[in-house]
């Protein structure tokens, strides 16, 4: 008699209840593929819409009036030791400038924000830093010769 109870009950138990396992295909969806390199990911264009001055036209402007505007160096030396990271840290070339001292028109001004990107931080002094060459001079060399390509095409609005 134990035993017919025993498998009513567990007969009564297996129809209530179903214990049959369904697998579902995991999908995943990307919102940004990882293998792009960010040189190579999308940007937006250049959204003012105003015609461009041509590279000649500022480098002929610069001739006759150079612009005048203080570059602060940042340099900060560590004493060579023993240890690589330690020595390779001086090579490290900074420079900080000033918009307001570019004397830079409205739309001049907005275009040199708008090349700056995230390196902008809502003040009017920004910072430039080059690391890439061995020495401190091709590296001073380096950040200097953006800074000038960042003021040439800021100068190119109107």
């Amino acid at each position: 008699m134990l035993n017919t109870c025993k498998l009513a009950t567990s007969l009564w138990y297996q129809s209530r209840f179903s214990f049959t396992r369904v697998r579902r295909a995991k999908t995943h969806k990307l919102t940004q593929y990882p293998v792009i390199p960010p040189w190579l990911e999308t940007f937006n264009k250049d959204p003012f819409d105003y015609k461009l001055r041509s590279r000649d036209d500022i480098i002929a402007e610069q001739e006759v009036s150079p612009p005048d505007f203080p570059i602060r160096v940042i340099v900060q030396d560590y004493p060579a030791d023993a240890n690589y990271e330690t020595a390779d840290r001086s090579r490290k070339m900074q420079i900080e400038l000033n918009m307001r001292d570019m004397n830079l028109t409205k739309l001049q001004r907005k275009r040199l924000i708008f090349l700056l990107g995230p390196r902008y931080k809502d003040s009017d002094i920004f910072k430039l830093t080059a690391d890439m060459y061995a020495t401190q001079e091709e590296n001073l060399a380096k950040v200097l010769e953006i800074a000038r390509e960042l003021f040439w095409e800021a100068k190119r609005a109107p």
